[in-house]
């Protein structure tokens, strides 16, 4: 990371024009942005806090704030307060002495904060907007705001990173965006690929995830023009953790098979909402997979986890259910094993003797019944879920393709144990009995 880190940190909660309702927020939002920015374990950013300051006095801070930088310095300028727009659209960062009449004369103006990043020799800045870009905040007026793509046109730039409360028509509402950043940051959550480092993407899907979930209504944005390579806002506070005791057991095993099983617990462990030093610790077992596995096929499984891990995430439509999740590590199993099953009923490949825990019942009335077994508890018990709706998806193409001849495929739930563990011998030996 760059060793010159500045940010700045502005903020108003008391308005001298009562048009522009009090915000309760922004002065406890910076307190606790600063901490984490200063900290030398996690920021390492030399801090300049403003609040509640008269727009003459943020004008000079934010030009100086600009002015004799290296281009390699890495600068972060923070707004948590109003945002207003004039008749022509235009964006205004709300201070203590902003009279609604006379914005030019009282306001930031978005376009002149623009030039000061313009004139700055830095190629390295980031803007954090948590605000709603609205023309009435009064209680009981309608909330109108600037559409983020126009604001994005104001503010936007060769190097620099702009990320946004809220998105198009949208309210900011609280502390949501801040207690997001400051949570990701302190925690170590928003490091989610687990390389002990914090990156702006990382930081702004962190967020996005965070806000969401807390407020359907709000949607961050981010917007990147010019930046090359990673920029690393942040470290990882927290050293690793052991990994949970039974998927270590699994990764030491003897069996390949195992071995390559575990990769997808410990990619979930990853990828999933977990603490950041447990991240840190199912990066290095990837690594090590990746690395030093005696089988091609764990080392190959482990770098393309690593790999997944490592783009960015798509950002999901939030009108849209997060399918994938839920299927991703069933589905392939649950087709393999509905299809085995399927072979199994045909009477021409009817073979093998019956299973030692039989997934199906035999057919009745033209009827072939599926059931699952899986642990419902324990580390791994999500695996349960996602492969009953893998089981659901291949069932539904098995019936779409014209299914078994002279027999319907149901699912239906056999499973009645409630254990941490469920076998893997005794589910080899199932997967055999049927070849």
């Amino acid at each position: 990371m760059s060793d010159r880190r500045v940010a700045l940190l502005v903020g108003c909660s008391d308005y001298g024009d009562r048009t522009f309702r009090q915000l309760p927020a922004p002065a406890q939002d910076i307190d606790a942005l600063r901490r984490v920015l200063a900290d030398s374990a996690i920021g390492n950013f030399t801090v300049d806090t403003l609040c509640n300051k008269p727009s003459g006095t943020v004008s000079q801070q934010i030009e100086e704030f600009f002015a004799n930088r290296k281009p390699d310095d890495l600068l972060l300028l923070y707004f948590s307060c109003h945002g207003v727009l004039d008749p022509r659209g235009r964006l205004y960062f709300v201070m203590a002495n902003t009279q609604k009449r006379l914005l030019d004369s009282t306001g930031i103006s978005a376009r002149w904060v623009k030039e000061q990043m313009d004139h700055s020799r830095s190629q390295r800045i980031v803007l954090l907007l948590d605000c709603c870009y609205s023309g009435a905040f009064t209680r009981g007026l309608r909330r109108r705001s600037a559409g983020t793509e126009e604001i994005l046109e104001q503010l936007g730039g060769r190097g620099r990173v702009v990320i946004t409360a809220s998105d198009t028509m949208e309210y900011a509402y609280g502390s949501e965006f801040t207690n997001a950043v400051v949570h990701g940051l302190r925690t170590g959550a928003a490091d989610l690929d687990g390389d002990g480092l914090v990156s702006v993407s990382e930081l702004y899907h962190y967020v996005y995830d965070q806000v969401r979930r807390n407020m359907q209504g709000q949607t961050p944005t981010m917007s990147a023009d010019g930046m090359r390579g990673q920029l690393y806002l942040a470290k990882n506070p927290h050293a690793p953790v052991p990994l949970p005791a039974e998927l270590d057991q699994v990764l030491a095993s003897e069996s390949a098979w195992k071995r390559l099983w575990a990769v997808d617990g410990v990619q979930r462990l990853l990828s999933g909402d977990h603490p950041g030093g447990q991240k840190r610790a199912a990066r290095q077992a990837l690594i090590r997979l990746r690395d030093d596995d005696t089988d091609l096929d764990v080392r190959t499984a482990a770098s393309e986890a690593l790999s997944r891990v490592s783009r960015r995430p798509d950002i999901p439509d939030p009108r849209r259910p997060h399918y994938r999740r839920l299927v991703g590590a069933g589905l392939p199993l649950a087709v393999v094993l509905v299809l085995m099953i399927a072979l199994f009923f045909i009477p021409s490949a009817h073979k093998a003797s019956p299973l030692p825990c039989s997934p199906s019942t035999k057919p009745a009335d033209g009827v072939l019944s599926l059931g699952t077994l899986f642990p419902k508890t324990g580390e791994f018990g999500y695996a349960g879920p996602a492969l009953n709706a893998g089981v659901h998806l291949a069932m539904k193409d098995i019936n779409d393709a014209g299914g078994i001849p002279g027999i319907a495929v149901k699912l239906e739930d056999t499973n009645q144990r409630d254990e941490g563990n469920l076998s893997a011998d005794t589910a080899s030996q199932s997967v055999a009995a049927l070849l």
